[in-house]
């Protein structure tokens, strides 16, 4: 102890931790009192404060004791014991995330961006509030920040996106906590105020003896003459009016728990009044309105632990980002949508684990969090600016765009089909007898004989729902609980019939570019469905009276009043049933209390995260109608369409009869490969025989014209009057296939090559037409030492033809006698080579660049022209018509008149 005693000055403060509480030693209390606590605390088998020594980043050594792993001494050991326990939360963290790493488990069932979200939500950013709770706010400011920065980099590690780039909006939104529009992640830095308040109030109250409201006396657990010095005889009595003031009234206002107190309080009441009302500030019920002398809720035998940041206070700052999303971001922002389109149901995916309510795979979990936030979606990243559809328009940053499209394929339906189901399924187990798309859900309701017309129309077509004016409700109920009125009610007390038709939009400015904070966007969709069509007809006309629910399920996962009723009345009578029956907190957890919590909450998180998540698989299985051009973008769209679909055994003639014929399991197998096998042959012979037609009559043309240059006039025509040449051969010349091959072979480069493996394996967020000219330039260039052999070829045959005044050639002899003599060198060689480049590569490496690139930026204006040279001529032609018409009737009425 002498030693220690050298090391600590006698009035340093000490924390002790005693039976779970934490008495703060400060002020008056001295090293004494530590060596008495180190003893007392070796008798009774209890851990003992153990002396250690850190050495800090500057190399200096720092003393000081562990007390319950809460560092006590100066305040560089303080702050350099919580950097090593930072640096050990750190690679703990990194582990966390080596081992859910998506690469790691690629496999789709496998959500391990989910699964560490659900680890960095519930327990990762809470590791370090042990020690704010037990050190003041000044000590664990770098410790906070530091941690902080690991909780960012969990988040951004699990959605893939560098959160670091986002806006100030997003980060405040992710700091709130769900219930209010965030994200629950409340940063280390803002809590560590809330955390010390609260750990000190409910260390220091069972300290001292005190009197309950029966004036009961409860035993304190330290009720000795330095704590009753430190807080004060009866201060911590029945009614709390100043329990603290003892402590702030003492002469060291610099000791640790004044100091400490004063910091939090300042801090605390400062930012509630930045974000509070005008009503909220003269409240003085509210906490933070209350002096620091009296700061307790009063009332309560317990406080609080943690954030004691009131719920008005949370509620303020979520107004104050609103007034700030409504002042910064317009009606049409992404942003904005996101926060007005915000509901409990669709933030259900943040609390939801990845079991099978709840489970998002790893390529949508990210597209997922980042729409709930309204950041740009990484699924779309890489093809910003790039076109889709008919009309080539631009990807926008979050996807809306080419997610709210007309175009091919099953889209909104998926999703659609999906909430029908589970709905569906809600109310098997509620005991709601329900039919899904009722065909014949008129009868009894609509008389004759209008009736029979309508079964006879619809009759006819093997899906009734796809029939012609065909009214088909998505779900109807037989017993549903109706109330005491029949529509838009959800009592229990009667039950009858009930039609419920789903509906779902997504983020576009139709549903969401208006005053959201008076009407709801799933409410304004639902209120249009009861003015139009089947909804609103069937609540004027049908005479059996009741229900006509309509179900809209939004893009962030909001829905409408009416959805949220339908959940509560399902889930009340599920809970009801024979299967509520053996649902208890003992077997399932989701949920304290009863039957009806537990089954209520999953519903929830069945119905949001379905929505959420499908819209995310809405955008995603759109990507592939992205193209890098708007003129691709169209061949994609009409590819796609119900006017390019496979009509077998057509062949271009008349096809009015084709749908009454069977086609058999041939077609369907053609439709299951996606492609008729003869028209794929046909595309693929003239893929290959193009490029050999093109350079053979590129040759036929040149070939002659080059051997003459290259033996001259006169001993060329010797050759052929010696060898006697046929026509063919005369026309070809000699030497013709080394020629057409060198031809063929650069033709395929520029034309076949280059476009295919710059279309299937170039990266597609690396495309533009930079890359297309310079990745040309780069196959030509490979190419080219292919074609140098092949003119070298052409050469050695030349001389071979030339010996004893002309003779045939034979490729095999002079291959043979090249290698024999030569080598390879005979065929290639890199000066060989690199004069070929420098002759070819400019000019023909840059044609797929030429013909993708720049020819059709003046193709519209060539058939414009076209269009109009065409349309005059055929005007004038017309235009004379009528004359000569005119004429001839002229002359045949003279002719009348004269006879």
């Amino acid at each position: 102890m002498e030693a220690l005693s050298r090391r600590f000055r006698a009035d340093h403060p000490a924390i002790v931790p005693l039976d779970g509480g934490l008495l703060r030693a400060a002020d008056g209390c001295r090293l004494r009192a530590l060596s008495e606590k180190w003893a007392e605390a070796r008798e009774q088998g209890r851990t003992a404060p153990s002396l250690n020594d850190i050495e800090d980043a500057d190399g200096e050594t720092h003393f000081g004791v562990t007390v319950g792993n809460i560092p006590v001494g100066s305040p560089g050991f303080a702050e350099a014991y919580l950097r090593e326990r930072l640096g050990k939360f750190g690679r703990g963290f990194d582990r966390a995330t080596r081992l859910l790493d998506p690469a790691r488990w690629p496999h789709p069932d496998i959500p391990t961006r989910q699964m560490l979200w659900v680890l960095t939500f519930n327990c990762f950013q809470f590791m370090g509030d042990y020690w704010l709770r037990h050190l003041r706010p000044d000590v664990t400011l770098d410790f906070a920040q530091g941690l902080d920065e690991s909780v960012r980099d969990l988040v951004s590690f699990c959605i893939g996106v560098d959160v670091g780039q986002w806006g100030e909006i997003a980060h405040e939104r992710m700091c709130l906590p769900v219930r209010f529009r965030g994200c629950g992640l409340r940063e280390a830095v803002d809590r560590r105020f809330g955390q010390f308040l609260g750990g000190f109030v409910q260390s220091v109250l069972p300290l001292l003896d005190r009197r309950d409201s029966r004036n009961n006396v409860l035993k304190g657990r330290l009720h000795v003459a330095p704590i009753l010095d430190l807080f004060g005889e009866g201060s911590f009595d029945h009614p709390l009016e100043a329990p603290w003031a003892r402590l702030l009234s003492s002469s060291n206002q610099s000791g640790n728990l004044v100091s400490g107190l004063r910091q939090t309080w300042s801090h605390l009441s400062s930012s509630f009044q930045g974000v509070a009302t005008r009503s909220s500030w003269r409240d003085e019920s509210l906490l933070l309105n209350q002096d620091i002398g009296r700061g307790h809720p009063r009332g309560r035998s317990s406080p609080a632990i943690g954030d004691l940041r009131c719920h008005s206070g949370w509620n303020g700052r979520a107004r104050h980002l609103g007034e700030r999303i409504a002042a910064e971001r317009n009606r049409r922002h992404f942003e904005r949508w996101s926060w007005d389109g915000w509901s409990k149901l669709g933030s259900q995916f943040i609390i939801s684990p990845p079991d099978h309510f709840g489970f998002i795979g790893n390529r949508l979990f990210p597209a997922v969090f980042t729409s709930y936030l309204g950041q740009p979606c990484p699924l779309v990243a890489p093809i910003v600016g790039r076109y889709f559809g008919l009309d080539g328009t631009e990807v926008d940053r979050w996807g809306a765009n080419l997610a709210a499209a007309s175009l091919p394929g099953y889209g909104w339906r998926r999703l659609h089909n999906h909430i029908q189901s589970i709905v569906h399924s809600m109310m098997k187990l509620a005991g709601v007898v329900s039919v899904k798309e009722a065909v014949n859900f008129l009868l009894g309701k609509v008389g004759e004989p209008w009736m029979s017309r309508y079964i006879d129309h619809i009759a006819p077509f093997p899906n009734a729902r796809a029939s012609t004016y065909g009214i088909v409700p998505d779900i109807h109920a037989y017993n549903y609980p109706a109330g005491r009125r029949c529509v838009n009610d959800s009592g229990a007390a009667l039950s009858g019939d009930a039609i419920f038709e789903v509906k779902t939009y997504t983020a576009c400015p139709t549903w969401y570019n208006h005053n959201n904070s008076r009407t709801r966007p799933a409410d304004r969709r639902a209120t249009r469905m009861e003015s139009r069509a089947l909804l609103g007809h069937l609540k004027r006309r049908a005479p059996s009276g009741g229900q006509v629910i309509p179900l809209v399920a939004g893009w962030f996962g909001e829905v409408n009043k009416d959805f949220e009723k339908v959940i509560k009345v399902l889930a009340r009578h599920a809970a009801a049933s024979d299967d509520g029956l053996t649902i208890s907190p003992l077997i399932n957890t989701d949920r304290k209390g009863g039957a009806y919590p537990i089954m209520h909450r999953q519903f929830r998180r069945a119905i949001g995260v379905a929505i959420v998540r499908g819209n995310a698989q809405l955008k995603q299985r759109r990507l592939h109608f992205v193209r890098a051009t708007r003129r691709e973008a169209a061949e994609a769209y009409n590819a796609h369409s119900s006017n390019n679909r496979y009509r077998p055994g057509q062949g271009g003639g008349s096809s009015w009869y084709r749908s009454h014929i069977p086609e058999g399991y041939a077609a369907y197998q053609q439709f299951r490969d996606g492609h008729d096998i003869g028209s794929y042959n046909s595309s693929a012979a003239k893929t290959v025989l193009a490029p050999i037609l093109a350079g053979s009559v590129e040759s036929a043309v040149a070939n002659r014209a080059e051997v003459q240059r290259y033996f001259g006039p006169a001993q060329f025509a010797k050759m052929e009057a010696k060898l006697g040449w046929n026509p063919a051969a005369r026309v070809l010349a000699p030497a013709f296939m080394a020629n057409a091959t060198r031809n063929v072979i650069m033709c395929n480069i520029s034309f076949i090559v280059t476009p295919i493996t710059y279309k299937m394996y170039y990266p597609q967020e690396r495309k533009s037409q930079g890359s297309l000219f310079w990745y040309g330039v780069g196959v030509n260039i490979a190419g080219n030492a292919v074609a140098i052999s092949q003119q070298a070829l052409w050469g050695r045959a030349l001389d071979y033809a030339a010996v004893n005044g002309g003779r045939n050639i034979s490729y095999l002899e002079v291959i043979r006698s090249g290698l024999q003599k030569e080598g390879m060198a005979a065929f290639f060689t890199v000066p060989r080579w690199f004069s070929r480049v420098l002759m070819n590569a400019p000019l023909q490496g840059s044609l797929p660049a030429f013909y993708n690139n720049v020819l059709p930026m003046g193709e519209g204006a060539v058939l414009k022209a076209a269009e109009w040279a065409l349309s005059s001529s055929v005007g004038s032609a017309r235009q004379r018509m009528p004359t000569v018409q005119q004429t001839t009737l002229t002359i045949e009425r003279r002719d009348d008149e004269a006879t």
